[in-house]
């Protein structure tokens, strides 16, 4: 479920591009436990789309949250294409940019 649910999120995001590129590069920002669960599935998202790059930084739960609500409050400036919270911070983000 954790699989699919990833390579879901990693098509969203292609298809928020123009014309769902073939090519480019997908940023993600994650923390411990989803970080690892992302980087275990890039080698199969990779077989499918191989000229997009995929890049899972692990920055750890707290520092993921901070900076992610810093870009957001900065209306998306030094955002990467997708972030991974834990459920209980998505409250926030919903509270507070919604």
């Amino acid at each position: 479920m954790r699989t699919t649910l990833t390579c879901a999120a990693l098509l969203l995001a292609l298809g928020s591009g123009p014309a769902l590129a073939q090519s480019g590069e997908i940023t993600i920002w994650s923390w411990n436990i989803a970080a690892s669960s992302l980087k275990s599935t890039v080698e199969g998202f990779n077989k499918k789309y191989p000229d997009i790059k995929v890049t899972v930084q692990d920055l750890g739960n707290q520092p993921t949250y901070d900076k992610s609500i810093a870009g957001c409050a900065a209306g998306g400036v030094g955002l990467p294409d997708i972030v991974t919270i834990e459920n209980g911070e998505a409250e926030n983000y919903w509270s507070q940019f919604s």
